[in-house]
Order: C-alpha cells, then sequence, then structure tokens
C-alpha cells in the first residue's frame, strides 16, 4: 500500500472541539505554505482551509491529497493519506498529532516508525507550543 497515514473516529466527535482542532491545524497549514498547494498538488495554488481542510505537496512533490470535512457528519469512519514521504509529510503528521492527542475520538497511526514520524509531532509543537503525542501512540 505504500508510505500511508490512517485516521478513524469513534463517532462521537463534538463539533465544538473538533473546531477547535481544525483552528490548529489551520495554523500548521499556514506556517508550512511554501511546500503545500490544493488538494491536486497543483503548481501555483494555495491549501484549502475554509470549506474543508484539502492539501498536498506541490507538482512532484504531490502525491495524495491529506483532507478533513469542516463538518463532524461529514466525517468518514476511516480515512488515510499516502504521502510516499514527500516534503509535505510532515505537514500531514503533524495535523494527525493534533487530531490524535485533541481526545476527541479520533485515532491515528502510521506505516512510519515514532522517528519517521518524529519530525511531523516536533513541526505541530513548534507552532502550537504545546506536547502532541506521537500518531499511533496510547
Amino acid at each position: 500500500m505504500g508510505y500511508t497515514h490512517y485516521f478513524s473516529n469513534n463517532g462521537k466527535t463534538d463539533q465544538k472541539k473538533y473546531d477547535l482542532v481544525l483552528k490548529d491545524i489551520r495554523k500548521i497549514i499556514k506556517a508550512n505554505s511554501e511546500i503545500l498547494a490544493n488538494g491536486m498538488g497543483d503548481i501555483g495554488t494555495k491549501p484549502t482551509t475554509t470549506t474543508r481542510i484539502a492539501f498536498n505537496g506541490i507538482d512532484g512533490d504531490s502525491h495524495e491529497t491529506f483532507l478533513l470535512p469542516n463538518e463532524v457528519s461529514k466525517l468518514r469512519d476511516f480515512d488515510f493519506c499516502k504521502t510516499a514521504a514527500k516534503p509535505y509529510d510532515k505537514v500531514v503528521v503533524a495535523c494527525l498529532a493534533v487530531l490524535h492527542t485533541a481526545d476527541i475520538g479520533f485515532s491515528c497511526s502510521s506505516d512510519g516508525s515514532r522517528e519517521e514520524c518524529a519530525e511531523g509531532v516536533e513541526l505541530a509543537e513548534t507552532i502550537l507550543g504545546r506536547k502532541f503525542k506521537n500518531i499511533g501512540e496510547a
């Protein structure tokens, strides 16, 4: 299947708490906009952050779209994002670390080792100024 990150929710996610998580995720995306594009990875585009969260790497550094809806009701029970460990991978991991740590019913894991995911977790910690669990960590 390739280098992939997985995330699921238990269906009990609260919209108000989810909105706070999305706010943090938007900060991470904004701070890394130079390596991100829209969901298709098109050159000269920006990530989508208003109607939903959707981003990819740019052009040859793109792989699969990282996507989160703004509404809890539109969340899927299980989702994944293959990044092929391209530069935008650290942003995907940072976003998932926020989801995973928020205690809102998300569980996140990865094909990558703890060490391979560490850069993304550190990115989230640097931008948001607090500690996060590594994805896959209980």
